[in-house]
């Protein structure tokens, strides 16, 4: 009679076994794990494993980072520290078979995936076995050995005269690589745990010499979010609990541009204009510091955001709620907002760089570097702006979607975008293929001496949601203007600039696909580097393009399981403004465009 093994990380059916004697699989093993389901590790060793690029003390995966058979998804590029790479080499299961299996091997290539395991060889060979048991749970438990080998070969440094590679940097050679771990599972068919060690050698002198750590690390916690009405329930509880501790936080007293990111959030959120803390937000951004005292651009567009928020109709609301996005806009500011929100405006577009026109940066000096952070924020306040009926500066659109494209890669993978879902569930892509290119936080850099060509800054996952969102808002900024308004904006080449920036949004979207994920920001230097920053950022591409999508990933579902096992009991995940940025994508808080100028899908 065949026995079910209850759905969980790697599930395997296997024959009753006895510490005495081999363990055999007698049945197909069998992946159901929701693509919404997260499980947690934790590390129990006290080697950090520095050498290595640090095991971190824990890191969440989420059920759609594995593969049918159980093995943990190895296209991902998304760059993670090397306590999150240990799983992808040592859950690999074999393909099911007519016959029992207790020993199977892999071949892992990380070749293309450079930034994702720079750390490792290029091939890794994997040898694996059923191996005996261990009790949990009073029960004898399954245990995988595994040990992995690979070497790379030794690369040739770039000669002068040649462009550097992406990041200036150069992979490492590794000789003598070795990984000897176990893997055991519990009654349920969990991976529970692995344990092991790895280490390696290089025989060049720019190198370290050894590297080496040993590692063990235990499942903590997990939740599968199989039930529908029951995850809804949990994401409104997650909601509830985090506004109320937003409004008993003072410290958005201390600042104007904190003060409008609650009022934002509140009214984003379902708060009322007239609700008392939303008064007491909005009365402390009006009379915080002067325009010239901003300490961030942000703070600036956070203003323009929050007056909008105030004055957009219920019935708006509630048609966005129900996916059907305003084909016409009312806003209705009193005068005293309206001027208000114009100083705030003229304090973004007049901190346009003086040498870098269409881009901006921190504070009121122009003549410091550009970065893709502030300028999303000046492109979020000019869209509200523009919504309540201000008037924009002539050109400054124009200007400031083709910088926006200077932050982009000029190459990367190609592939045919998920477009969504056949009627039996499966996924369809497109017959074209689309270049995944990214977007930095910084301009590419000047070559270094003895160098030719530009050395790009590495893309990342947040920078990459704002170059597109911010595309896709200037776009549609520009489809919402009158014929003689948008002749003013653009005399000429139009039609370029249109298929510029549609390209541009194409491509960061491809990049989303490639590298998504919903634990961490993609190529972020550690889990928590501006990760609830990161899912404001994916919820707004959610709503500008619109999709539910991006690759096979289903966002919401994912991040907002994510954010339950994230937040703390007293409903704190991190800080007030990581508490308003993950209330903003629970809350799916953005406002759509009007026009569609690429569907996303």
């Amino acid at each position: 009679m065949r026995r079910i093994i209850p759905a969980g990380l790697c599930a395997l059916a296997l024959l009753a076994f006895s510490p005495s004697r081999p363990v055999a699989q007698a049945e197909p093993l069998q992946w159901r794990l929701p693509p919404q389901a997260v499980l947690e590790f934790e590390r129990t060793s006290e080697d950090y494993g520095e050498t290595f690029g640090g095991l971190e003390g824990s890191f969440m995966l989420t059920g759609a980072q594995f593969k049918p058979n159980g093995a943990m998804d190895n296209t991902v590029h998304a760059q993670c520290p090397a306590s999150e790479v240990l799983p992808r080499l040592l859950f690999h299961l074999p393909a099911p078979g007519p016959k029992p299996v207790t020993q199977w091997k892999v071949s892992f290539d990380t070749s293309t995936q450079k930034l994702a395991l720079a750390r490792f060889p290029d091939r890794i060979d994997l040898a694996f076995e059923f191996a005996g048991t261990k009790e949990y749970a009073s029960r004898d438990c399954p245990v995988v050995k595994v040990r992995a080998t690979g070497s790379d070969p030794e690369p040739e440094k770039p000669k002068p005269g040649e462009p550097l590679r992406p990041m200036g940097g150069i992979n490492p050679v590794l000789v003598d690589f070795v990984l000897e771990a176990e893997v055991f599972y519990d009654p349920q068919g969990f991976a529970r745990g692995f344990a092991g060690s790895m280490s390696c050698k290089s025989p060049l002198e720019w190198q370290a010499k050894e590297r080496k750590c040993e590692f063990a690390y235990q499942l903590a916690r997990h939740d599968l979010f199989a039930e529908p009405r029951s995850f809804e329930q949990r994401v409104n509880r997650c909601i509830e609990k985090a506004l109320a501790l937003v409004k008993a936080d003072k410290l958005w007293r201390t600042g104007r541009g904190t003060a409008a990111l609650v009022a934002y959030t509140l009214l984003q959120c379902g708060a009322k204009p007239d609700d008392e803390t939303v008064l007491a937000a909005l009365a402390a951004m009006r009379d915080g510091p002067k325009l010239q005292h901003f300490g961030k651009l942000y703070h600036a567009a956070l203003c323009v955001m929050a007056l909008e928020a105030q004055v957009i109709p219920e019935a708006e609301r509630i048609g966005v709620a129900e996916g059907k996005p305003p084909a016409v806009l009312v806003r209705n500011l009193t005068p005293e907002n309206r001027k208000l929100m114009q100083e705030y405006l003229d304090a973004i577009t007049e901190a346009v760089l003086t040498d870098h026109p269409g881009l901006w940066s921190y504070a009121n000096e122009k003549v410091m570097r550009p970065d893709l952070s502030n300028t999303q924020f000046a492109v979020l306040a000019m869209a509200a702006a523009q919504r309540c009926g201000l008037e924009l500066p002539k050109g400054v659109l124009k200007l400031a979607g083709e910088q926006i494209l200077r932050f982009q890669q000029l190459e990367g993978p190609k592939l045919k975008r998920v477009t969504g879902r056949d009627a039996a569930g499966k996924f369809t892509r497109s017959n074209k293929l689309v270049e995944a290119r990214g977007f930095a936080y910084h301009l590419p850099d000047t070559p270094a001496a003895g160098y030719a060509g530009r050395v790009e800054v590495p893309a990342y996952g947040s920078m990459t949601c704002a170059g597109i969102c911010s595309l896709l808002l200037l776009a549609d900024m520009v489809e919402a203007m009158t014929p003689q308004r948008r002749n003013q904006e653009m005399p000429t080449g139009i039609k370029t600039w249109r298929q510029k920036v549609e390209e541009g949004i194409e491509c960061g979207l491809a990049w989303l696909e490639v590298n998504c994920s919903l634990t961490r920001n993609p190529h972020a230097k550690d889990n928590t580097t501006n990760y609830y920053f990161y899912l404001y950022a994916v919820e707004r591409v959610g709503a500008l393009t619109p999709t539910e999508l991006l690759g096979e990933n289903e966002w919401y579902k994912q991040g907002a399981a994510v954010l339950v096992m994230k937040q703390k009991d007293d409903g704190n995940w991190n800080d007030l403004y990581d508490n308003c940025f993950a209330l903003l994508f629970l809350k799916r808080a953005t406002v759509p465009t009007r026009t569609r100028v690429i569907t996303g899908k």
